[in-house]
C-alpha cells in the first residue's frame, strides 16, 4: 500500500477497504471523521452512487451516501497506525467485472480526499470459489487418463465426481484441448 492510499480487496463474501492516512507532516491520522463513498463507473463516464441503506447503486439521490471507517491501532491499541478500515459484508449490489471508485475523506489527512479505482471480482484476475477449487483439483486431485484417446478426467476431492473432462483433438499437427 505504501505511504497513503486506499487498498480494496475481496475476501470471501466481503469487500475490505483499507486507507492509510497521513497528515501534512507525514504523521498517521488517528482522529476525525473518516468516511467511505462508493461509486459505480458507467460506460458513458457518469457515476452511480452506492446507497449504504439498501446496498444498491443509484443514478439519483441516495439515502445513506457514506459509511464510517474505523482506525486500527497496533500493539494492543498502543501504536497509532493511520490505518482505517471498513468492511462491506453485503456485496449483492456489486457486479463482477464492473469498475468502481472508492473515495475516502478525512479533513485531517493530506490530501483530505483519496480515491481508488478497482474492478470487482474476477475482472482483475480474482477467482470465485468454484474456479479456485477447479484449479486446485487440476493440480492435486486424482485424474483418469485414457492413453489411446488422450482424454483426461479431473476428479473432485472425493476422487469419484468428475469436475472436467479434457478431450484433445489434433488437426494438421496442432492439438486443441476442449473442456467439458
Amino acid at each position: 500500500m505504501g505511504f497513503g492510499g486506499i487498498n480494496v480487496r475481496e475476501s470471501g463474501d466481503r469487500v475490505v477497504f483499507r486507507a492509510f492516512l497521513l497528515d501534512g507532516d507525514g504523521q498517521p491520522v488517528i482522529g476525525g471523521e473518516t468516511l467511505l463513498y462508493l461509486y459505480e463507473l458507467q460506460g458513458d463516464g457518469s457515476l452511480k452512487s452506492y446507497d449504504f441503506s439498501d446496498h444498491t447503486f443509484k443514478a439519483g439521490e441516495v439515502v445513506e451516501e457514506t459509511t464510517a471507517l474505523t482506525h486500527q491501532a497496533g500493539n494492543g491499541g498502543l501504536t497509532d497506525t493511520g490505518l482505517w478500515t471498513a468492511v462491506l459484508t453485503i456485496t449483492t449490489g456489486l457486479t463482477r467485472g464492473c469498475v468502481y471508485l472508492a473515495l475516502v475523506k478525512n479533513t485531517l489527512a493530506h490530501p483530505a480526499v483519496q480515491a481508488r479505482e478497482f474492478q470487482y471480482g474476477n475482472g482483475e484476475g480474482d477467482m470465485d470459489s468454484n474456479e479456485l477449487h477447479l484449479v486446485k483439483a487440476a493440480l492435486v486431485n486424482k485424474r483418469e487418463h485414457t492413453i489411446d484417446t488422450g482424454v483426461n478426467v479431473i476428479k473432485d476431492d472425493d476422487g469419484v465426481t468428475t469436475l472436467r473432462t479434457l478431450t484433445p483433438y489434433e488437426s494438421d499437427g496442432v492439438v486443441t484441448i476442449t473442456p467439458s
